[in-house]
């Protein structure tokens, strides 16, 4: 097995006893599912260090918000950190400028196909000046994602209208990203919860 393989299915097993320990039909809370996304989330920064110290390239960093616009889909246990996050550690302004954006947007999309949608360059209700604002507890589809190429996502936002994925991502960071959905997904299911995505 070579390396990457080794980290995707450790990141599989972590993933998996995350989400296993601590949600499961019946006993699930909502400060069990801000926990489980935090420890995930964290997971991710240490992946990334280890590619960087690799010299792979990976030119995400603060303030680079290109890729904010394109859809993600998330587990009910993320929305639900998500809220709590919006709820109880944004200042009022932000708070109120978030939970008028959610409806906004979803009103702008309703109905768009997946490739509409990336057309329109719909800005994240959560990005906030640039940042993400409930950042510790993003989505796995954010937190595991990546870019090689600053300039190529800059171009892709500006034409959003290619058929081509417009974001440089490294195939083993893909594979470790879809490793620990795949984990979280599966600990749902053996907790009898269903891993069912929403937009």
């Amino acid at each position: 097995m070579d390396e990457d393989s080794e980290i995707s299915e450790l990141q599989f097993g972590f993933a998996y006893q995350t989400v296993a320990e601590r949600l499961k039909r019946g006993k699930t809370d909502v400060d069990s599912c801000v926990e489980v996304c935090t420890i995930i989330d964290e997971s991710f920064p240490l992946v990334f260090d280890r590619f960087k110290q690799l010299g792979l390239p990976i030119a995400c960093k603060p303030n680079c918000s290109w890729c904010c616009s394109i859809r993600v889909e998330l587990l009910p246990h993320e929305a639900i950190a998500i809220l709590r996050y919006i709820q109880t550690e944004l200042p009022a302004e932000v708070r109120e400028s978030v939970l008028a954006k959610i409806p906004a947007n979803a009103k702008q999309i309703e109905g768009l196909t997946r490739e509409q949608h990336r057309a329109t360059n719909v800005e994240c209700a959560l990005l906030t000046d640039g940042k993400c604002s409930v950042y510790p507890v993003r989505p796995m589809q954010c937190a595991g994602h990546h870019s090689c190429d600053v300039a190529a996502c800059e171009a892709g936002f500006r034409q959003p209208d290619k058929n081509t994925p417009s974001i440089p991502t490294l195939v083993p960071l893909q594979e470790i990203k879809g490793a620990t959905i795949s984990g979280a997904s599966e600990a749902l299911k053996v907790g009898k919860l269903k891993p069912q995505w929403v937009e």
